[in-house]
């Protein structure tokens, strides 16, 4: 969980596998996901439309299930996975029991492959600890690899469960796709009524906030950081206030 950078966010994705060279122009089915950047603030010819929000909401469009990540540095990934999950289910194009694949996503951020189209024979992030899973990610590093259309794919194809840093996934594995990235939305995290909209409009928002357990209310599950404190280290999924 180590230097997640300070942003919010929202995909468009598409439900469908990755085309073939002879089939490029394939349609797919829209998806969404919504990014939010401290550094970057919508126009206001493009800033997300007003509407009248209530004091209390959340989204109906949660999966079923829920997953930790365990002792790893994934929760990048977890909030990227769980915001595509949201985004189809609340497009109508997946139920909630959906259940896409988060060791794929920080998989394919770390290791490259030959895709068939061979566009992506420059690509890479190296992992200089040999670490992947512990070194942390950024939401950032999940969406320009899923805009390159790496995954994502379902659980079962690449399970969580027994991954460790020596698992070593098949091209097949890196390549399958349930689900491809079409667009990603960025907007400032102190526009909280955009933040708002985001979350009416897509069903979630991905973020990244400092985490301490010293902030965290056991007896009612709640978190509160009452000091000032620069920089980030956990990626998180708003789906309601």
């Amino acid at each position: 969980m180590k230097k997640i950078m300070a942003l919010a966010l929202c995909l468009v994705l598409a439900l469908g596998t990755i085309p073939s060279v002879n089939s490029i122009d394939t349609a797919y089915p829209e998806l969404s996901l919504t990014v939010i950047d401290e550094m970057t603030v919508f126009p206001a010819s493009s800033a997300p439309s007003p509407m009248a929000l209530e004091d209390r909401y959340m989204s109906d469009a949660m999966p079923d299930h829920l997953q930790g990540q365990g002792a790893y540095g994934t929760c990048w990934a977890f909030s990227t996975t769980a915001l595509a999950e949201i985004s189809l289910i609340n497009k109508g194009l997946a139920d909630k029991s959906i259940d896409l694949s988060e060791a794929q996503v920080a998989y394919n951020v770390y290791h490259s492959f030959s895709d068939k189209l061979g566009l992506l024979g420059n690509d890479s992030l190296t992992d200089v600890n040999g670490t992947w899973l512990e070194d942390g990610g950024s939401l950032l590093y999940s969406i320009w690899s899923l805009s390159a259309w790496k995954g994502i794919c379902d659980e079962d194809t690449v399970p969580y469960d027994g991954i460790t840093d020596d698992t070593v996934l098949t091209q097949d594995q890196q390549r399958a796709s349930s689900a491809i990235l079409t667009d990603a939305l960025w907007f400032n995290m102190s526009q909280t009524d955009a933040v708002k909209n985001m979350i009416v409009k897509y069903g979630a928002v991905s973020a990244s906030m400092y985490h301490s357990d010293r902030f965290f209310n056991s007896a009612t599950n709640g978190y509160y950081q009452n000091v000032t404190v620069q920089g980030t280290n956990h990626a998180i999924t708003i789906v309601g206030w």
